[in-house]
């Protein structure tokens, strides 16, 4: 059983012994992908995927984009065997005071 969510560009998906960080969105005409970089076991991996695709770093750890919104919402489901999947929905910016 997967857990169905959202990200943005910026927000990881971790599983146990993978970790899942959305990087970027691309877009040529009406197709749309996300690059996709993170570790699995340790050993880094990065992969382009459109909706409707699953990848699968490990056996039993995959994720699936099932949609990309216009306004850079990336719906997916994660499946891991037995871990609870942690979802954070994007990057957390840092707050810096501005000079004058």
């Amino acid at each position: 059983m997967g857990k169905r969510s959202y990200l943005k560009v910026g927000g990881i998906i971790k599983a146990g012994p993978v970790l899942f960080n959305a990087i970027a969105i691309k877009r040529i005409g009406t197709a749309s992908e996300v690059e996709v970089i993170g570790t699995a076991d340790g050993q880094p991996f990065g992969y382009m995927i459109q909706p409707g695709q699953r990848v699968e770093p490990l056996p039993g750890y995959a994720l699936r984009i099932d949609r990309i919104t216009e306004n850079g919402r990336i719906e997916f489901e994660a499946f891991a065997p037995f871990e609870h999947i942690h979802v954070q929905t994007k990057q957390k910016q840092a707050r810096t005071a501005g000079v004058q």
